[in-house]
C-alpha cells in the first residue's frame, strides 16, 4: 500500500474513538485538538448521557411502555431553555433516536440499545 508514493508499512494507533463514543488511547492527545476543557467537557457529557439512558430504563421498569414514550417524548421535546439541555445539548437527539427505535421496532428494541449503551460505559472511569 502506498500514500503519496511512500510505502505504509506499519501502523500504530495512538488514540481510537469508536461510534459508541468509548476511547482506547492516549486522551492527552485531543487536547491539540479540542482543548483541555473541551476533553472534560466530552467526558462530562458521557456522565450526563449516562444518566439519560438509566432514567429511561427507570422509566421503563416502572410503567412499561408508556412510561419509556413519555421519558423520551419528553426529552426530545426539550427546550433549549430548559437548564437539561444545557447539561447535555443532544438530549433532543437523543430522545428522538430511541423515541423512533421505540416506534418502529417496539420498546424491547429500544431498551436493548439503551442497556447496551449502559453496559458499554461501565468500564469507563468516568
Amino acid at each position: 500500500m502506498t500514500a503519496n508514493g511512500l510505502a505504509i508499512t506499519k501502523v500504530v494507533p495512538l488514540l481510537v474513538q469508536f461510534s459508541d463514543g468509548s476511547t482506547w488511547g492516549d486522551l492527552t492527545l485531543l487536547d491539540p485538538v479540542i482543548g483541555r476543557e473541551g476533553l472534560w467537557e466530552m467526558i462530562e457529557g458521557r456522565a450526563v448521557a449516562r444518566e439519560f439512558y438509566k432514567g429511561a430504563m427507570s422509566a421503563y421498569k416502572r410503567g412499561g411502555d408508556t412510561e419509556l414514550v413519555s421519558f423520551l417524548t419528553k426529552a426530545k421535546n426539550t427546550l433549549h431553555t430548559d437548564p437539561a439541555y444545557d447539561a447535555l445539548p443532544n438530549l433532543r437527539g437523543l430522545g428522538s433516536k430511541y423515541l423512533r427505535i421505540q416506534q418502529t421496532s417496539g420498546s424491547a428494541a429500544a431498551i436493548r440499545e439503551i442497556q447496551s449503551r449502559l453496559d458499554a460505559a461501565q468500564g469507563r472511569s468516568f
